[in-house]
């Protein structure tokens, strides 16, 4: 369709810690103030393994480099706007597990650096409690199964409106 934005393919890390907390980083789109959760993750560069890329998004956005990476255990394609524009992405989603807790955004862009408004670690109970928003929709429901060792065998296709929020 002309006029469609071109597809950006982005790896996300669903990053546990020994509690089996979850770190979710707390967005705001600049562009409507519109504000919600997400797991670190962003594009893949050229020539970049989707495993490569959850691992530099990983130690960008959050200075997190020690992190044992495990399967894709999530994929998912939607559209949505952020800062203005219309985005056509296609996630993976890794499982992981962290040696370290400290975060630092150090090693954020300028893009970044302005969106990313706070980090938490989340339980399953507190996302599931919480009225924030997450990306993806119903991540307590999806998240739980993970933390309970319920690794799916092919990644889990996510569906998601067309109008889904990132």
């Amino acid at each position: 369709m002309i006029g469609d934005p071109p597809p950006r393919v982005a790896a996300r890390v669903l990053l546990l810690d020994r509690q089996d907390r979850l770190l979710l980083l707390r967005v705001v789109d600049p562009a409507d103030g519109r504000a919600f959760w997400e797991t670190p993750g962003g594009g893949i560069a050229g020539g970049e393994s989707p495993e490569a890329c959850a691992l530099r998004e990983l130690r960008e956005e959050t200075g997190i480099d020690d992190a044992v990476l495990g399967p894709c255990v999530w994929i998912r394609r939607f559209r949505f706007r952020f800062a203005g524009r219309t985005v056509d992405q296609r996630e993976r989603f890794f499982l992981a597990r962290a040696r370290s807790t400290a975060v630092s955004g150090s090693g954020r862009t300028p893009l970044e650096a302005r969106v990313f408004a706070e980090h938490r670690w989340w339980t399953v109970r507190d996302v599931a409690g919480s009225p924030e928003a997450f990306a993806p929709t119903g991540l307590a429901g999806l998240l739980a199964p993970l933390v309970a060792g319920v690794i799916p065998a092919e990644p889990r296709v996510l569906d998601a409106p067309p109008a889904a929020q990132t």
